[in-house]
């Protein structure tokens, strides 16, 4: 018997809609598969079974939790639902986690949830496609591009950024040119890069 786990804060406005789209998962169909709901992640963290499929939903209470799935739970079959745009912390997810799959809420709908769950259980790994788009996008920007988007958020002008990054001014120009075609930023406002790269999930709002 495969069980799947299904770890969701309980006050979370995404719970009907889970319990909804379960329905449509045709148990009889797939009579392997046993639906159980967890709401509180920190008294029930040690009580998964070694042939359990763990669904997290990655909210806020979650990411307290976050170093429990790396070292003890590693063996454990994660299927991550992804609601925020943060292409950093799912680039630090992925390699930690190594989850068989991460689908993003805005991907969802009734009629492919339960197909989006099979193909990530059963050949692994799956990403849907808002996800493959932000993790091809996170391969596209460095370590110092999000460090010239973290200082322009701050209100820090390029022509002075190189005081505090390990560039000189002319890369942190060239990069930051790079960053706006990356993100189709056509104009020379600052504001709409930021906006953009808010938008894509580069940084936070």
């Amino acid at each position: 018997m495969e069980t799947i786990e299904v770890i969701i804060n309980p006050d979370s406005l995404l719970k009907p809609y889970l319990e909804y789209s379960f329905l449509n998962l045709q148990l009889t169909k797939y009579p392997n598969l046993n639906v159980k709901y967890r709401g509180n992640l920190g008294a029930d963290i040690f009580n998964f079974k070694p042939d359990t499929a763990l669904f997290i939903f990655i909210e806020k209470d979650f990411v307290r939790y976050f170093t429990l799935f790396t070292s003890n739970y590693r063996k454990h079959p994660i299927v991550l639902f992804v609601k925020e745009n943060n292409i950093r912390l799912l680039i630090e997810i992925k390699s930690l986690l190594k989850p068989v799959g991460i689908i993003h809420i805005n991907d969802l709908s009734l009629d492919n949830f339960s197909q989006m769950i099979l193909i990530a259980l059963k050949r692994p790994p799956f990403h849907s496609a808002l996800i493959l788009k932000q993790l091809k996008l996170g391969t596209q920007v460095s370590d110092l591009d999000y460090q010239i988007l973290d200082y322009l958020k701050m209100g820090k002008e390029i022509k002075n950024m190189h005081e505090h990054l390990p560039a000189s001014a002319s890369t942190l120009l060239r990069r930051k040119k790079e960053l706006k075609k990356t993100l189709s930023v056509w104009d020379k406002n600052d504001t709409s890069l930021i906006c953009a790269a808010i938008q894509n999930g580069l940084i936070d709002p």
